[in-house]
């Protein structure tokens, strides 16, 4: 962590602003010390009500002591996430929180203001529009409507880092060509982890369902008694994709815990390549895909000349062009134009030129962060570029306050 040892004793507030589904709150909370002693806060909020009301129910099941054991309670959740049908045991125990939470007294049409605890360490409380209720467990990833909310090529696959998943199989000497069950087993082992911590932190945790936009000022009408509520960390998603970084500054720049040097705003674009020139190699012509191509060609040791037995994978040269395109100078240039400098000053923010939790794009690390292309090993390029398919224009950044 950036605050080094001295965070096992620090309070901390942590802010999911656009949380989706439980993967970030995981993976964070299993980076904290083990020996962490602090007051941890987590505020998550997710504008879709079906995915917060069902965060809810899977998050008191990963905190309740009194029901199955952390092995049991890490598959169900599991399963729950990703699996096409529960079994008959693993569908009770699922239908009873639902069942426990829809009876819930709301006390108001309008709003769903719910709490739960979980021994004397931990506090669970959310606020939802009034109509919320949780699904049955064969709807959890319906929406209210019954829309599937999920796209059709979705997997548990491109959602974990495949890195990540190899060592967890290394770990656990699995099969290597058994990949989903090496997943299953990197999951699991991530919910005990969990599940292990959050039982033992002192931990509150607060959620919502609203726009990211609008929850700070419902923050400040929560915080009236104890004051402005501020965050050691708060993390955006991909929603630059669709407000724009300005928008989210302006909410959240003023939102950074100033007493924590360590205090960073966290955002990520998928989609900025296809409004700026240049963003993507596709956009400069032929020549420079042609010479792109044979960049990808040359890392994949396949040199001009070569005598083949068959073809190359002309798909895996189209589909990674991106790894070997250099976006810092379009990216640069689609935060200009999108005012990102101007409200950094105007809020008394700055972005971080060296990053310290995530590297600026795939396929490079902390350390040589500012490389044109990728730095990964041949190996590290085929779990990441054949199984997680990311584009490599993703763009990852790093606010602080000035």
């Amino acid at each position: 962590m950036n605050e080094g040892s001295t965070a096992k004793d620090q309070d901390l507030s942590l802010c999911f602003a656009a949380s989706g589904d439980l993967r970030n709150i995981i993976k964070t909370v299993n980076g904290l010390p083990q020996d962490y002693r602090g007051q941890l806060k987590l505020v998550i909020n997710d504008f879709h009500s079906q995915v917060a009301i069902r965060n809810v129910v899977l998050l008191c099941m990963l905190l309740d002591q009194s029901g199955p054991s952390e092995e049991l309670t890490a598959e169900v959740v599991l399963h729950a996430l990703y699996s096409a049908k529960l079994t008959t045991s693993q569908a009770s125990f699922v239908q009873s929180w639902i069942d426990r939470i829809n009876s819930m007294d709301r006390g108001s049409p309008y709003l769903f203001d719910g709490q739960m605890e979980f021994g004397s360490r931990c506090d669970l409380r959310w606020w939802f529009p009034g109509e919320v209720a949780a699904q049955a467990h064969k709807k959890l990833l319906y929406s209210e409507d019954g829309e599937w909310l999920l796209k059709d090529n979705a997997s548990p696959a491109t959602a974990w880092d495949p890195l990540e998943v190899n060592k967890t199989r290394q770990k656990l000497k699995l099969p290597e060509e058994d990949y989903m069950g090496n997943l299953f087993f990197h999951i699991k082992h991530e919910l005990v982890e969990f599940i292990k911590r959050v039982r033992r932190f002192n931990l509150k945790v607060f959620l919502f369902s609203m726009d990211l936009l609008v929850l700070p000022e419902f923050l400040d009408i929560m915080s009236k008694e104890t004051g402005k509520i501020t965050f050691d960390r708060v993390e955006t998603s991909n929603v630059m994709d669709t407000v724009g970084p300005s928008a989210i500054l302006s909410s959240w720049g003023p939102r950074l815990n100033r007493d924590n040097p360590h205090s960073c705003l966290l955002m990520y674009s998928m989609n900025w390549a296809m409004r700026i020139p240049g963003g993507h190699v596709e956009s400069l012509g032929r020549d420079k895909v042609e010479k792109t191509m044979a960049q990808v060609f040359d890392y994949l040791g396949f040199k001009r000349g070569m005598k083949l037995d068959k073809v190359p994978p002309l798909g895996q040269a189209t589909t990674n062009l991106g790894a070997f395109h250099d976006t810092r100078p379009s990216f640069a240039r689609y935060l200009r134009e999108n005012g990102v400098q101007e409200a950094c000053r105007a809020l008394g923010v700055r972005e971080r030129k060296v990053p310290r939790i995530l590297p600026p794009r795939i396929g490079v690390g902390l350390k040589d962060f500012d490389s044109p292309k990728i730095t990964i090993t041949l190996e590290q390029f085929y779990w990441t570029g054949c199984i997680q398919y990311p584009t490599w224009h993703e763009r990852f950044l790093e606010f602080e306050a000035a």
